[in-house]
């Protein structure tokens, strides 16, 4: 066999593995947004069916929109939401 023809199937098998790789990367992709957009809308669901106004702590609520609380040396609190939003 050719030394151009065995360089020729090389190239090409590597090509096929290497489609193959991409094609799975992008459906891992494709399924980790679907997997984000069903929790999003499980928690959309969920707040729908709250009260307006809420009368006690609700945990779910919590962990979705708050991302850290820091404290200061001073005692002070400083609340850090998911959006960037801090006070």
């Amino acid at each position: 066999m050719p030394k151009k023809e065995i360089r020729d199937r090389s190239e090409n098998n590597y090509l096929e593995r290497s489609e193959k790789v991409l094609d799975r990367i992008t459906e891992g992709k494709k399924q980790e947004k679907l997997n984000k957009f069903k929790i999003i809308e499980a928690f959309i669901k969920y707040i729908e069916n709250r009260p307006l106004v809420l009368t006690e702590f609700d945990e779910k609520i919590w962990m979705a929109v708050v991302d850290k609380v820091t404290v200061l040396a001073d005692k002070k609190m400083v609340f850090s939401f998911k959006d960037g939003t801090e006070i």
